[in-house]
């Protein structure tokens, strides 16, 4: 019988078959078969959330020559030939010939996540789950075959035959109703579905944390190879890998550390988010301020996004630091590689407040600016002229410049610009402003020169004119644009502007994430 036929009888006998039994109907199909088509974007995420994905993705797959199956195969194909020959048979040793032939075939797969996840998965089964059920529940599962054979009594050890005089209740028989079976089955999906939803929902699961350290990881495996091996040693032995196991569990459940900063120095960082923008800044004090969170062109709406820069680039750059809240994130105006990464630094961090341009974005982005409110994040819409502290960093905010709101469809004049200035040094982060806020600027009498120059609109010939360089005059220059993109950026004319100028450049499409740190007084 087809899944459906199957899955519509336990439906007609566990269900009404309405509303929400589309999603139990999309589960079952799933589990069972892999066909994940019936899944609803919601059901997805909830069993993302709640860390229950695997069940989805992985059960419905043996059912068929997917490659987990073809590996189990293997396996098992290679253990139970292994009686056929006269061989003991070792689950460890079958494990690590089976993946040895593997990687003979294709050393790549070492690194593959999924080949990892099979072998490993498989080994801690059969080197500590296997022993320890062997030490605990083997003696009942013993106890309870052939249950009523009392010649049986005679032949087995002490303890267990004591078990099986102690029983109270027979076995439970099967169920042998199709109908009764369907309905059973119907209803714990059901119940599948509903924790599952109402854990999502209701319960802070989703917390994402950053991976752990190479040492500890390192550590923890040992500390797994320890517990194995103490199965055939005496109890001290034992003892001492348990203590072992506990010791390293702890530091992985408490970790990630405090994070990885430099007290005392102003730090700031252009992550390569390719043709985009997201950068670092890591005060004296230990705050942290993200300003913009990448995001990939959308060349007007036009193209649809495959990629989440903020998710797959940004987190995790600030979770391998063992960063989980950001102090401020500054987001300079609404263009999609600028602001694409910005919901998912919302899932995954805890946000201080939010810098807005207040012109910057319109009543088309009022969507994205009520995801924010909605989480009660305090937003602060930051003006030209504003100064404030943060600790020893003096910040001021040179941009958007009075006028700007006039220009219609000049989106990225209107970029928050600031700058951040720590003991005799000077970052000037300019957003994607061209030559006529730049112009503005140098009008005014709050520019000045600043050591370090992100170059505005990824090195575009639309900005960084020679007057605006006169006036700044960097040390540095910040470009943050992608390896080969189809703008040409950045142009080969603000180049020869900033070599003219002896300003030494760093390009993410070319250097990768790149750092300059100041103590207030050397860079």
């Amino acid at each position: 019988m087809g899944l459906g036929g199957s899955a519509g009888g336990a439906r007609a006998a566990g269900g009404n078959g309405r509303g929400a039994d589309e999603r139990v109907d999309g589960i079952l199909r799933a589990l069972l078969l892999g066909e994940r088509t019936g899944l609803t974007q919601q059901t997805r995420q909830d069993f993302q959330r709640t860390g229950a994905y695997h069940a989805l993705v992985i059960s419905g797959l043996h059912v068929g020559a997917a490659l987990p199956v073809m590996r189990a195969a293997w396996m098992c194909s290679a253990y139970l030939v292994s009686g056929l020959v006269c061989r003991q048979r070792r689950a460890l040793n079958v494990i690590a010939g089976t993946a040895l032939v593997f990687l003979l075939i294709e050393p790549g797969l070492l690194f593959d996540a999924s080949f990892q996840m099979s072998f490993l998965a498989v080994a801690l089964i059969a080197g500590i789950a296997v022993p320890l059920l062997e030490m605990t529940v083997e003696p009942y599962r013993r106890a309870l075959i052939d249950l009523w054979n009392y010649d049986r009594d005679l032949h087995l050890e002490t303890k267990t035959a004591e078990i099986r005089v102690a029983l109270p209740l027979g076995l439970l028989s099967l169920l042998t109703n199709w109908t009764l079976l369907g309905r059973l089955t119907w209803c714990c999906t059901q119940a599948i579905s509903w924790t599952v939803g109402w854990v999502a929902t209701e319960r802070p699961v989703d917390m994402r944390v950053p991976p752990p350290l190479l040492w500890l990881g390192v550590l923890f495996g040992l500390s797994l190879v320890c517990v194995w091996l103490s199965f055939d040693r005496g109890r001290a032995w034992r003892a001492s890998a348990w203590a072992g196991f506990a010791l390293s569990l702890a530091l992985l459940v408490a970790h990630p550390f405090p994070p990885r900063l430099t007290a005392g120095r102003l730090e700031f960082t252009a992550i390569d988010v390719g043709q985009g923008e997201s950068l670092f800044l890591a005060l004296p004090d230990g705050r942290t301020v993200l300003v913009d969170g990448g995001g990939l062109p959308d060349f007007g709406g036009s193209r649809a996004q495959t990629l989440d820069i903020g998710d797959a680039v940004v987190s995790p750059y600030l979770w391998s630091r063992s960063i989980r809240r950001l102090d401020v994130l500054a987001i300079t105006h609404s263009d999609m590689d600028h602001f694409g990464g910005v919901p998912a630094l919302l899932d995954n961090f805890q946000i201080g407040e939010v810098w807005l341009s207040p012109i910057a974005f319109g009543e088309e982005d009022r969507n994205r600016l009520d995801a924010i409110t909605a989480r009660g994040i305090r937003v602060k819409f930051l003006k030209q002229g504003d100064r404030f502290q943060m600790g020893a960093v003096a910040f001021h905010i040179l941009g958007p410049a009075v006028g700007a709101e006039s220009e219609k469809g000049r989106n990225n004049d209107r970029s928050l610009v600031l700058t951040a200035s720590f003991g005799d040094h000077c970052f000037l982060l300019t957003g994607d402003i061209e030559a006529r806020a730049e112009t503005r600027l140098v009008d005014g009498e709050a520019l000045r020169e600043a050591d370090i120059l992100k170059v505005a609109h990824h090195g575009s010939k639309t900005s960084t004119q020679d007057v605006f360089l006169d006036r700044v005059a960097p040390t540095f220059a910040m470009i943050s644009a992608g390896f080969r993109n189809p703008f040409g950026h950045p142009h080969p004319t603000v180049l020869e502007r900033l070599q003219a100028r002896g300003v030494q450049v760093l390009r993410t499409d070319l250097e990768g994430t790149v750092s300059v740190s100041t103590d207030g007084q050397r860079l």
